[in-house]
């Protein structure tokens, strides 16, 4: 029930002429959806079967195939309560307790002591009741770039000691990350001087200085700008995991990821006339459909909540009461905000089968039941038919009882072979995969500067030709494999793959001859000053066999 399980039936067609065609092939999936019951009250329901659910995909009544409830026991098992078809009984065992994988990713803001102190403290409690020796948990922060605050771990001392310090930092202001972050980006401080000269010239104050942007266009393009990177970098985390067992959750605490971007510069309602230009819809469908490919469950969050920065207004010494018009519209202006943000982070979350939340009271009572989530839980599966392509079809699971509430994934994403060794390599810069078949080498050359903070560095792939499968075809041997090459830093920050596919032909007299030989593929990469680790994928296009391999980059040559 825990993995996505693909067999291929053999169907023996007849055509009407009455010839006969053998060796159509249908590929046929396992689909699995885990899902959540709660009542009206938002209880958690148990000992539901499978007689008490309705599956559909694209609006069609699907059969479940599969059906389990799971709840984790006292041992640190978790007993697995399974409906077999046509059994008189259920089947209750007990079985390992699935490895959790949870990413925090915080996008700093300032935050009231009391605000902080709830958030953090919830965040710090959800580490501390999931992850057990064996999960991974990582945490990460944005401030205009990406920076990994703590890398994947099981240590809950040192993912604490990090949250402790974005709680300071909340309060505080951010320490100054500049520096870590040219530093994972390659970037120097006169690139960084040059970015606060453009953005200046531009009519956008720098970040760092405090003021509101001139011109709200311009700010609007900014924000726009990075919400997308900001997309990227989940997208890139995602695929950080995609490969791994087990429970995959993402909590993001965003500051700004609205329907429209930049919304409020123009009084918190984005103008009709630029509403296609700066909404983020797009971005969002991006993400939801990166999630539900992976297996993983968003549980966004909006820290802020109703309020604005005291330092922003006219507020006196007493901060609950309001003493001037400018409160009043800033009120307004912020409730807009929150409906603009909020609107947009509910979306992700209904859509992956996860909560959202806002204000640091809302989420300290929220993250808890990221916690049941884990603990208890359905999982239904149903046969699908698949296309070998990369579509996407729209599930809904209900419950027959109208008075239970459902959360699940919406939809089913179905990955070609090629979006599959994508997302293997690039989860195999940061995790060791299981699933290699066999061995290849992978040789690097000299690396030589090509600009600054940049290098190429020549890579040759030898694939034993004895692991990869031929088919005779007349007096030959023909096969086909291909190479995924791709690079990286710290989480979240990786090259583009580059893939390539390359048919060969052996004569079969010389095939014994021919398999105690290699294939080489070569190619030049383009690396620059952060970049210290590659990841290359093989795949034999015949059996779908493949191996993986990372390697460690050497420091840069000196000039």
């Amino acid at each position: 029930m825990r993995k996505l399980i693909c067999c291929a039936l053999l169907l023996l067609c007849f055509v009407a002429e009455g010839q006969s065609k053998i060796g159509e092939t249908i590929e046929v999936s396992i689909v699995n959806v885990d899902v959540v019951v709660t009542d009206k009250a938002g209880k958690r329901v148990t000992g539901l079967t499978a007689d008490d659910f309705e599956i559909r995909e694209g609006g069609k009544v699907q059969p479940i195939s599969n059906f389990a409830e799971y709840r984790s026991d006292l041992s640190g098992g978790v007993t697995a309560i399974e409906t077999v078809p046509g059994a008189a009984t259920p089947a209750v065992t007990t079985v390992a307790r699935p490895k959790r994988n949870v990413i925090v990713f915080v996008e700093s803001v300032r935050l009231l002591p009391h605000q902080a102190r709830e958030m953090y403290g919830s965040i710090r409690t959800l580490l501390r009741e999931t992850i057990a020796k064996g999960d991974r948990a990582t945490v990460i922060t944005w401030t205009n770039a990406v920076l990994v605050r703590q890398p994947f771990t099981d240590d809950l001392a040192s993912l604490e000691r990090v949250v402790n310090e974005l709680e300071i930092e909340a309060v505080n202001g951010p320490r100054d990350v500049s520096r870590d972050i040219r530093r994972d980006q390659g970037r120097s401080d006169a690139a960084e001087d040059e970015m606060a000269a453009s953005l200046a010239a531009g009519g956008v104050a720098s970040a760092s200085g405090g003021m509101p942007p001139v011109h709200a266009l311009e700010a609007a393009k900014r924000q726009l700008a990075q919400i997308k990177q900001k997309t990227h970098v989940l997208e890139a985390l995602m695929h950080s995991i995609s490969g791994l067992d087990g429970r995959k959750v993402i909590v993001m605490a965003m500051r700004r990821f609205g329907v429209f971007a930049g919304a409020e510069y123009f009084n918190g309602e984005m103008p009709v006339e630029r509403r296609r230009e700066f909404e983020t819809a797009p971005l969002h469908d991006r993400l939801v459909k990166t999630a539900n490919a992976h297996g993983i469950t968003l549980y966004p969050v909006f820290p802020v909540g109703l309020r604005w920065d005291p330092e922003d207004s006219s507020y006196g010494p007493d901060l609950g009461s309001l003493n001037s018009d400018n409160d009043l519209l800033q009120g307004a202006l912020q409730g807009k905000i929150m409906f603009n943000e909020t609107n947009a982070l509910a979306d992700l979350a209904e859509k992956t089968g996860g909560l959202m939340a806002w204000g640091s009271k809302n989420i300290a009572d929220m993250l808890p039941r990221v916690v049941d989530d884990l603990e208890a839980y359905y999982s239904l599966a149903y046969r699908a038919r698949t296309s070998g392509k990369d579509v996407s079809r729209d599930i809904a699971v209900r419950a027959k009882n109208s008075d239970y509430r459902v959360r699940s994934r919406k939809q089913f994403v179905e990955k070609s072979d090629a979006t599959l060794m994508n997302d293997r390599v690039i989860a195999n810069l940061y995790q060791t995969l299981d699933g290699t078949s066999f061995a290849f080498d992978v040789v690097g050359g000299e690396m030589k500067s090509t600009g600054r903070n940049r290098w190429a560095l020549p890579l040759k792939v030898r694939i034993p030709i004895a692991a990869l499968t031929t088919l005779p075809s007349g007096a030959v041997e023909v096969g086909e494999f291909s190479v995924y090459v791709v690079t990286g830093a710290v989480v979240g920050v990786s090259s583009e793959v580059q893939h390539k596919t390359q048919s060969f032909r052996i004569p079969r007299n010389d095939l014994a001859k021919a398999k105690a030989s290699y294939y080489t593929y070569e190619v030049t990469l383009n690396i620059d000053q952060k970049t210290d680790r590659l990841s290359v994928g093989v795949i034999d296009e015949t059996s779908k066999e493949f191996a993986l391999k990372r390697l460690t980059l050497p420091p840069r040559p000196e000039k």
